[in-house]
């Protein structure tokens, strides 16, 4: 199978680099926490889907992830299959956490975990306003979601 591997996390990463309208856009909302709106994800996987690469086929990675984004997905493209992965929640919680990274990043050691979270305590832990003691420099503050380090 020759099928096109899109990612909407890759998407907004590679058009905000870029720096083109989809990039601001969707910068706008990143950069205060919020998620990117539906519509502007279905635009931009519309616009997508119809490249020559997706002629063949796609493998949708981090679409649809709402009722709207799928009830979209419907008038964009057939679907002939749909893989459903099942993942442990402490895996999830493992990978949000490895996202999120000390705000005094320049001057600070500390790489990933930040924090000890479990599914216990995920929820309040990860609160976007959630004030976290970097147990590596001490740092007292507030963590930010940004960019997936590599």
């Amino acid at each position: 199978m020759n099928l096109a591997h899109i990612s909407t996390g890759d998407i907004l990463r590679a058009e905000m680099k870029a720096g083109s309208e989809l990039g601001k856009l969707a910068k706008s909302y990143i950069d205060k926490g919020a998620l990117v709106p539906d519509q502007v994800i279905i635009d931009m996987m519309g616009e997508r889907m119809k490249a020559d690469d997706a002629k063949g086929g796609v493998l949708l990675d981090g679409f649809p992830r709402t009722v709207a984004q799928a009830e979209a997905l419907d008038a964009i493209a057939a679907i002939d299959a749909v893989v459903n992965l099942e993942v442990d929640v402490q895996v999830i919680v493992d990978r949000v956490l490895a996202r999120r990274v000390c705000e005094t990043a320049a001057k600070c050691t500390a790489q990933r975990p930040i924090a000890v979270i479990n599914a216990a305590n995920a929820a309040e832990t990860l609160s976007p306003a959630r004030m976290i003691t970097n147990r590596r420099c001490a740092n007292a503050s507030v963590f930010t979601k940004t960019k997936r380090l590599r």
